[in-house]
C-alpha cells in the first residue's frame, strides 16, 4: 500500500509539465540537457506498453524537439519512479526502451529508431544501490558491452568466392546452395560442385535430402535439376530423390520445374544415366573453373595456386592472361 501512495504521488506530480521540465532541466547530464528544447516538452502515453517494469514502478514518457533542429525526430525522455530495491532494474529499463522503439516503428513505418534517454527517480530508503549500467549485470562487463555495441557480424554468402566454398564440404555445400538458389539456372552452379554433391550424397544422405528439398522448393527455372540431383545420388537412393520431387509436385511447391517431365521420368533409366550427360557436366565444371581462374588472376593469385585450386593446366592459365 505504501508503494502505491509513493507511486500515485510521483505520477501525478511528474504529469505536470512544469514539474517534469524543471526536473529535466535541473538533473539531466549536461551532454543531454544541451540537446533538448524544453519548451517543446510533451507527455506521451506510456500505459500502452503494459506492466513491463513490474509492480511498484511508475513510468512517464516525454518527447521533446532537438534544440535548433525542429525537423529532426524528437528525443524521448523516460523517467521511472522507484522506491524499492531491484538489482535487475537496468535490464528492465532496456526492455522498456526496446518496447518503445518497437511501438514507434509500428506507428511510423520506414522511420529510424528514436533516441530514448532513461532516468530513475529513486525515493527509497537509503541511497540507490542497484547497478546503473545494463552491462554490469553480465559476468563479463567488457565483453557484454562489446557484443551489444559492435556492428552485427554478417556472413554475406553473395560475397564469398565459389572456390572458397568448395573447401568447406557440408558447410560449403549449404552456403553454396544458398548463394546460388536465386540463379536463373542453378544447374550450372551445381555442376561446379558436382563432385562434392556426390560425396555428400554418398556419405550423409540424410543431409543430402535436406539439400534436395531446399533446392527443389526454392530454386527457379531448372527444368532438369531433378535429373542432375538424381545423378549425384547413389543408384540405390535415386528413388528417394524422386519421392521428394513427387511430394513437392503434389503440394504445388516445385519452383520452375517441368511437371510433365517429372511425371514421365523413368527411375529405372536413371540407374544408368548416359555418359553424354556426365561429359556435359565435366564440360560445365571446366567452364566454371575457368571463371574461377579468371577471378583469381584478377586478384593477383600466382599460377601454381590457381592450378592447384581449379585443376586447370599452366597452359590454360597462361591463355587466360592473353
Amino acid at each position: 500500500m505504501t508503494h502505491k501512495i509513493h507511486d500515485t504521488f510521483a505520477k501525478k506530480s511528474l504529469s505536470r509539465k512544469s514539474i517534469a521540465k524543471d526536473l529535466f532541466e535541473t538533473y539531466l547530464p549536461d551532454h543531454v540537457r544541451s540537446l533538448v528544447d524544453f519548451d517543446s516538452l510533451k507527455q506521451e502515453k506510456s500505459d500502452m506498453y503494459g506492466d513491463i517494469l513490474g509492480e511498484g514502478i511508475v513510468d512517464l514518457l516525454y518527447s521533446a524537439e532537438f534544440k535548433g533542429n525542429k525537423g529532426y525526430m524528437p528525443i524521448f525522455l523516460l523517467i521511472e519512479h522507484q522506491s524499492s530495491h531491484d538489482e535487475m532494474m537496468a535490464f528492465r529499463i532496456q526492455k522498456y526502451v526496446l518496447r518503445i522503439c518497437d511501438e514507434h516503428i509500428r506507428a511510423n513505418k520506414d522511420s529510424k529508431l528514436p533516441l530514448i534517454y532513461p532516468t530513475i527517480l529513486w525515493a527509497g530508503k537509503g541511497p540507490y544501490r542497484a547497478s546503473k549500467s545494463f552491462y554490469e549485470l553480465f559476468e563479463d562487463k567488457k565483453l557484454a558491452k562489446q557484443f551489444f555495441t559492435d556492428d552485427i557480424n554478417v556472413i554475406d554468402v553473395s560475397c564469398i568466392e565459389d572456390y572458397r566454398l568448395r573447401d568447406k564440404y557440408q558447410l560449403g555445400l549449404m552456403l553454396y546452395a544458398m548463394k546460388h538458389i536465386h540463379d536463373k539456372s542453378i544447374n550450372d552452379a551445381l555442376r561446379y560442385i558436382f563432385d562434392i554433391l556426390k560425396d555428400v550424397f554418398r556419405n550423409d544422405f540424410e543431409y543430402a535430402k535436406d539439400v534436395v528439398l531446399y533446392i527443389l522448393e526454392k530454386a527457379e527455372g531448372n527444368k532438369d535439376v531433378v535429373y542432375l540431383l538424381c545423378d549425384a545420388a547413389p543408384k540405390n537412393k535415386r528413388g528417394d530423390i524422386m519421392t521428394i520431387a513427387e511430394q513437392l509436385r503434389e503440394e504445388g511447391k516445385l519452383q520452375g520445374i517441368d511437371i510433365g517431365k517429372l511425371q514421365g521420368i523413368d527411375i529405372g533409366k536413371l540407374q544408368g544415366i548416359d555418359i553424354g550427360m556426365e561429359k556435359g557436366m565435366e564440360k560445365g565444371k571446366e567452364a566454371a573453373m575457368v571463371q574461377v581462374a579468371k577471378a583469381m588472376l584478377a586478384q593477383g593469385f600466382k599460377d601454381d595456386a590457381i592450378t592447384s585450386c581449379t585443376g586447370l593446366s599452366l597452359a590454360q592459365i597462361t591463355s587466360l592472361k592473353n
